[in-house]
């Protein structure tokens, strides 16, 4: 919001800003630079992740369109340090990214530094030229790959909330288990977690000898199979900083992380389920005898046992209404059988499906929303199969910012059951990072359909941190178009569940003009805006320079005062770009950066 001055107060501080000697600007837009990278990579040899015989570091980043640099060499006055000059002709004003990656990617050991964001550095256009070659010389400090300064053993506390699980069928207490699975055992599979006070929360404590600083990733994983995954989510993270204590005296520094619901499913609404089924075919056919049989509907929400017995409410029609409190909102399956036999589980049909959303009715005030599913005949679908058109969408944005897709030289494909996980055409491009392809499938089951997106249909190019992804037909979809197809859309999703950082910008703090740092005009435009009508700035919590939630003529003030009196340094993000989650930037709001990109 704008504050009100008295003008003496703004020509106190232009006078201040003339009175001190300018800096001195950017020759142009951009400049010959010679940027000097150096990486630290003692502690990924000493884990077993870097074999300086045989492996190398490289550097990736906007500098090279996120492809591999030489390889670095190895420091004559450091063991372990490597670094790399590379000069950029016409560099660009302004922030760079870059990440080191081990082996340009190739290789049983080549990964990126994937604990981290992108590292920035910023060029000014005023780096000096010592060697007079023309290129201004910008040193980078030395960092840690991945900023891991060093191992610890460390003793890490699992919890997984399964409670959820257990309601919808998908965990069975008695006879399955939970495990942890991560960069902590190489993705293998933990000890089972124990609930030793059967509230449905399993635990676990896992030591980690040796256990690098920084962040870890894993998953929770039912029964160590390839379909117990949590396939929803993202790798969860826990970070080990190696200043944790050891308050038994163990020797293992203790990480706690936090408790999370299996899959970050939690409980939905309690629901009333109107199941109806007619038998008529099944009596015909001497496989339902109404007088000594009965009839039962299992699924997601009994964990597929059999329910109380139907009753009959009109010739060979059963009905059965079902409460199921806190039932997961989403799809949910089930099927009929008769007596309870394993082998009368409508073996002809695939699953038959539901929808359960929190704004089913409650007609009748009682607290469960109620649910009809369409009446069904006994092991027969009506329409087993739909002429289909599947719509997929997938948001590559948050690969592109990562240098992991390149709109210009990649494409992205669907794989999936509807098309033997050949690859679709090329998915199109609708704006923002987000694509999207129509595949027709006439004939279509009902029921699901597994499917993953693909980088360049190559093998290497797999959303390879999820399991396979799941879609549904439920069968009453429609045909929008006309064209003879009904619409079963799917997504969007982020690519391999890799979402967008929380908090608002980017943005460099102190850069109200978006010139991608702050400097002078940075306090120029601020008072411009404030008192004399001058442009809004498009990024209010970049002006925010003190931090303190406000624009006023203290900002200014605090901008000056650092520029050129040694004031305090601005707070994070400064001085490359970054995002903030911090109140007084949340209400400030940022609507666009020009000044990061």
């Amino acid at each position: 919001m704008k504050t009100a001055a008295p003008l003496f107060l703004l020509f106190l501080c232009v006078s201040a800003v003339k009175a001190q000697q300018q800096p001195p600007g950017p020759p142009g837009v951009a400049a010959n630079v010679e940027i000097t990278f150096r990486v630290n990579m003692n502690t990924q040899i000493g884990l077993g992740r870097f074999n300086p015989d045989v492996d190398f570091p490289v550097v990736r980043g906007t500098i090279n369109g996120w492809g591999c640099s030489d390889a670095m060499l190895e420091s004559e006055d450091e063991e372990g340090v490597y670094e790399l000059r590379v000069q950029v002709f016409n560099h660009v004003i302004g922030a760079g990214e870059y990440k080191f990656n081990i082996n340009c990617g190739e290789g049983g050991l080549g990964r990126w530094e994937d604990a981290i964001s992108n590292r920035r550095y910023t060029v000014t256009g005023t780096e000096p030229d010592d060697n007079g070659d023309g290129f201004g010389e910008l040193v980078l400090d030395t960092v840690f790959f991945d900023d891991a300064v060093g191992g610890a053993d460390a003793e890490l506390f699992f919890q997984v909330n399964m409670n959820v699980q257990m309601d919808s069928g998908r965990f069975n207490p008695a006879s399955d288990q939970v495990f942890v699975r991560g960069s902590l055992n190489g993705w293998g599979c933990s000890d089972p977690l124990r609930d030793e006070d059967e509230d449905g929360v399993y635990e676990l404590y896992v030591q980690v000898p040796g256990h690098q600083a920084g962040t870890g990733q894993f998953k929770f994983n039912i029964n160590c199979e390839d379909g117990g995954w949590e396939d929803s989510i993202s790798n969860r993270r826990y970070n080990l900083t190696g200043n944790e204590p050891d308050t038994n005296g163990d020797g293992f520094l203790e990480v706690e992380v936090p408790v999370v619901f299996f899959d970050d499913i939690r409980s939905g609404p309690d629901v009333e389920i109107h199941f109806r089924v007619d038998m008529t075919a099944a009596v015909e056919q001497d496989i339902f005898i109404p007088e000594n049989m009965t009839v039962h509907v299992g699924g997601v929400f009994n964990r597929w046992s059999c329910s109380v017995e139907f009753e009959e409410f009109d010739e060979n029609v059963f009905e059965l209404e079902l409460r199921i409190p806190s039932h997961p909102a989403g799809v949910g399956e089930y099927k009929f059988n008769i007596s309870c036999d394993e082998f009368s589980w409508e073996p002809e049909i695939v699953n038959r499906t539901y929808i359960v959303s929190n704004d089913l009715p409650d007609e009748d005030g009682d607290g469960f929303l109620e649910l009809s599913p369409p009446l069904a005949f006994y092991n027969v679908l009506e329409n087993p199969f739909l002429d289909a058109e599947l719509v997929f969408q997938v948001d590559m944005s948050v690969m592109e910012r990562e240098g992991l897709f390149d709109p210009v030289a990649d494409n992205v494909v669907v794989r999936g059951e509807f098309n033997g996980w050949g690859c679709t055409e090329s998915m199109t491009a609708l704006g923002a990072g987000l694509y999207e392809t129509s595949v027709e499938a006439p004939g279509l089951s009902l029921g699901r359909g597994q499917y993953k997106f693909n980088i360049g249909c190559l093998d290497v190019g797999w959303e390879d941190s999820i399991s396979n992804r799941q879609f549904f037909v439920l069968g009453d979809e429609v045909d929008s178009d006309g064209d003879g197809l009904v619409e079963v859309r799917v997504g969007p999703v982020y690519f391999d569940n890799r979402e967008p950082p929380s908090g608002v910008g980017p943005f460099v703090r102190g850069d109200c003009g978006q010139a991608g740092n702050m400097d002078i005009s940075s306090g120029i435009f601020l008072l411009g805006f404030l008192f004399t009508g001058g442009s809004d700035p498009v990024c209010l919590a970049a002006c925010d320079a003190d931090g303190d939630g406000r624009l006023d003529i203290t900002t200014a003030v605090f901008i000056f005062n650092f520029l050129f009196l040694g004031g305090a340094q601005p707070s994070a993000p400064f001085p490359g770009c970054g995002l903030s989650e911090s109140a007084g930037d949340l209400e400030l709001g940022c609507a666009e950066s020009t000044g990061c990109g």
